[in-house]
């Protein structure tokens, strides 16, 4: 209620409003800038890998679950991660694969269709790249 007082709250509003546009303007700025993925977008894409049972699923069908074009997914997914859409799902297919193997209640037949490869051969060769062991060599490391 003193002199000035009305002046120096318009004052620290016109600050506050300042900042807050400031604020504001940066994290519009960054999100355009980064071009990555929102989080429920990169759920989404770990939900569909963990859950696929026989055809894996297309850089299509994940970019149309996160209502994106393949592309902007793909770019979007390594600037938001740091590492290719291919590399990661090809982690969560050897991830997957280990743990069924571990199961031990497939034959590898069953879980290279499981997981999308066309033969059981294809399977053994992947698993084999990835860990230096054969899918049975795997599965007797742990029997």
């Amino acid at each position: 209620p003193d002199f000035g007082s009305e002046m120096a709250i318009d004052a620290l509003v016109q600050m506050l409003m300042i900042d807050l546009g400031r604020v504001l303007r940066a994290a519009v700025q960054g999100e355009a800038g980064q071009g990555g993925l929102a989080p429920w977008q990169l759920a989404r894409i770990d939900e569909a890998l963990r859950a696929s049972d026989g055809a894996w699923p297309t850089t299509e069908e994940l970019a149309a679950l996160c209502g994106i074009s393949r592309s902007h997914l793909s770019r979007s997914f390594a600037a938001t991660t740091g590492s290719p859409l291919s590399s990661h799902a090809a982690a969560i297919r050897l991830e997957r694969a280990q743990d069924q193997i571990r199961a031990g209640t497939l034959p590898m037949n069953r879980i290279a269709e499981t997981l999308g490869f066309a033969t059981a051969s294809a399977f053994s060769a992947a698993f084999r790249r990835s860990t230096g062991q054969t899918p049975r060599e795997f599965r007797q490391g742990f029997n």
